[in-house]
């Protein structure tokens, strides 16, 4: 079968192109229209810069399928806005009409397709990164965890457009997610980006820490005594502050930040999360759980793991009015 492709006067060929291909391959297209969806990714620095993820599902049933998928329809149009490629395949995943039509022996399993604009080629979307991803039931819980715990999206009035900007959190933990990786891995990558580190909400990543299954109870207990070693500190900020000027706790933030964002090797974090840990003083949970905490401290285990999980204790550290009333507490205490 041969077909026969007229470019547009955009196009940077101008004369008449054809390929071949078997006539049963054109059954595939069929698939296209009843099975498959596409997900728009926005950039969150560059809002000018769109890319687009393709969702080809794996389906068993492809009757049973299609007479459900056009519920899919009754959707809003913002639910098709996405962050990632891992945030548009289990967004399609664990819709509940999805959820419904996967029988017992029917894998929840998806092929997702990111399209972009590449350098070498500005005229056409290109296919730039593909992964197969299988939503199991921790993947499942997690997933729909981080959407409840942030905000789906934002509209940003951008050039006298509305555009619609989601959230930044959920597709990185999404992405660590399909790649296997625990929610938290890596995301020192957006703490470390000051643009993207003011779309980060501190209770939304507080929430994930509280809700989320651990495969370690240390790690757990580790963000713990970051939290306490923080309040410590800023205790001590808050009672050589006068009352109102809390810049100082945020220059005393973006300090922390800094230093842990310079750390290269394990001797570097070492160095970093003994003198943050000094400057809070006495902390309980480190000396309860001490030999518990001990692997992530002295770098038996991947120094990266505390390193990120440094990064999400910062921010998380809730800055509700009641830890204020806390730390005034503290301050107070100590300077009895």
């Amino acid at each position: 079968m041969a077909v026969s492709r007229i470019c547009s006067s955009s196009c940077r060929f101008y004369k008449k192109t054809k390929f071949e291909e078997k006539p049963q391959l054109a059954f595939a297209l069929l698939y296209a229209p009843v099975a498959c969806h596409y997900f728009v990714l926005r950039s969150h620095t560059k809002l000018e810069d769109t890319q687009y993820a393709l969702v080809i599902p794996e389906v068993v049933d492809l009757e049973i399928y299609a007479q459900e998928y056009w519920n899919l329809g009754n959707l809003d149009y913002k639910d098709f806005h996405v962050s990632s490629l891992g945030d548009a395949a289990l967004r399609f995943l664990t819709c509940e009409t999805i959820i419904e039509l996967a029988t017992p022996d029917q894998v929840k399993r998806c092929q997702v397709m990111l399209f972009g604009t590449v350098i070498w080629s500005k005229q056409q979307r290109t296919r730039i990164e593909i992964a197969v991803v299988e939503a199991t039931e921790i993947i499942d819980f997690i997933y729909k965890l981080s959407r409840l715990c942030f905000p789906e999206r934002k509209i940003i009035k951008y050039k006298n457009k509305n555009l619609i900007i989601s959230d930044v959190f959920t597709g990185a933990i999404a992405d660590n997610l399909v790649k296997g990786f625990p929610w938290w891995a890596n995301l020192y990558t957006i703490f470390k980006n000051k643009s993207l580190l003011k779309l980060i909400t501190n209770d939304g990543v507080y929430k994930m820490i509280q809700n989320s299954e651990w495969n370690l109870e240390s790690q757990k207990l580790f963000i713990k005594a970051c939290h306490e070693a923080l309040k410590k500190i800023y205790a001590k900020i808050y009672g050589r502050t006068k009352e109102g000027q809390y810049a100082q706790i945020e220059r005393e933030n973006i300090r922390i930040l800094s230093q842990l964002g310079r750390c290269t090797n394990a001797e570097n974090f070492r160095k970093f999360i003994a003198e943050f840990w000094g400057r809070a003083g006495q902390l309980s949970i480190l000396e309860k759980h001490w030999e518990e905490l001990l692997p992530l401290t002295s770098g038996i285990m991947d120094w990266k793991v505390a390193r990120d999980l440094t990064f999400i204790a910062l921010a998380s550290y809730p800055k509700s009015n009641i830890v204020e009333k806390q730390i005034l507490e503290i301050s107070d205490s100590n300077s009895e």
